[in-house]
């Protein structure tokens, strides 16, 4: 069975979590997510580092790509690719998990 993962910008009932094996660290315009478990890393550029502290912070993954597309003013295609292959990566690595979001502000 073939999982799409072309709509993770739209689902507004899961957030993304880290994993509580995960060490995250920032350099300058970069940062390190290091996977304690297996000793894997990842390296994320300015904007997977700004994706990153927002998936941190909570929300839905639809509000997260929101204030992502807002921020960087991003056309429409080019955020919901951005957003939808990063947190492919994330699960993929097992860098974070997808959970179902209890309650959510506006």
């Amino acid at each position: 069975m073939t999982t799409s993962y072309d709509n993770y910008h739209l689902d507004t009932s899961r957030q993304l979590t880290s994993s509580d094996q995960i060490m995250f660290r920032e350099l300058d315009d970069e940062s390190v997510l290091l996977n304690l478990h297996d000793e894997s890393y990842y390296t994320l550029n300015q904007s997977g580092t700004f994706l990153w502290n927002q998936f941190t912070k909570g929300g839905s993954l639809n509000k997260v790509y929101l204030i992502f597309r807002e921020h960087y003013q991003l056309e429409e295609k080019q955020a919901k690719v951005d957003l939808n292959e990063i947190v492919h990566e994330f699960i993929e690595k097992k860098f974070a998990t997808l959970e179902p979001i209890m309650h959510e502000d506006a």
